[in-house]
């Protein structure tokens, strides 16, 4: 459970990133870059970011030796985990789903430019 939380952690940040790149290059695209929605979700990665880079800093606390704990060590332990996993879940969710949603956005901007080319080439303005 722990080694896999770590590389979810270590996952995490590459993920956010490409999710950044994937929005601005996206919003820019579309001609949104400067716009109230993409400002917001700028901020939002901002936090989420800092979140990220918590999470990744606290994952040394994950190295070290249980062997010697106590069953109350232990549990305590487990919990303590289980909630770091369920953070960096609901991260990796949240940008998960942000390029699903970029990818159809690149669809329907294809889309867009087909119809666009199509109605030149019957010579439509």
């Amino acid at each position: 459970m722990e080694s896999t939380l770590r590389s979810d952690i270590q996952d995490l940040i590459p993920l956010l990133e490409l999710a950044k790149k994937s929005r601005t290059r996206l919003a820019a695209a579309q001609g949104n870059f400067h716009s109230g929605a993409t400002t917001h979700w700028l901020s939002q990665w901002n936090a989420d970011l800092a979140e990220a880079n918590q999470l990744a800093e606290g994952a040394s606390s994950l190295d070290i030796d249980c062997s010697s704990f106590s069953q109350a060590e232990l549990e305590a332990r487990l919990v303590t985990v289980h909630k770091l996993q369920c953070q960096v879940v609901q991260l990796s969710g949240k940008y998960q789903s942000s390029l699903t949603a970029d990818d159809s956005g690149r669809e329907q901007l294809r889309a867009d430019q087909r119809v666009i080319t199509q109605a030149r080439l019957d010579g439509k303005p």
